[in-house]
């Protein structure tokens, strides 16, 4: 993990649980710049939402971190 800035597009669909958004990403040790990736947040509830991130350069399922979040 690392400190950026970073710009996210993206919508959720009429009737959908999930927020699906897109944005570039840089990775300087490994030389690679304007890397797309996906981020999905579902809703599953009102004490439980799930964040995670997708790296389309590895293929458009290739799932890098997941973190739920639920309340107490």
């Amino acid at each position: 993990m690392s400190t950026q800035v970073m710009t996210m597009k993206g919508s959720m669909a009429p009737g959908s649980n999930t927020l699906v958004m897109y944005a570039e990403m840089d990775e300087p040790s490994m030389g690679v710049y304007g890397r797309i990736v996906r981020m999905e947040t579902a809703f599953d509830g009102p004490d439980r939402h799930v964040f995670s991130m997708y790296d389309t350069h590895a293929g458009p399922e290739h799932k890098v971190m997941e973190i739920e979040y639920v309340r107490k």
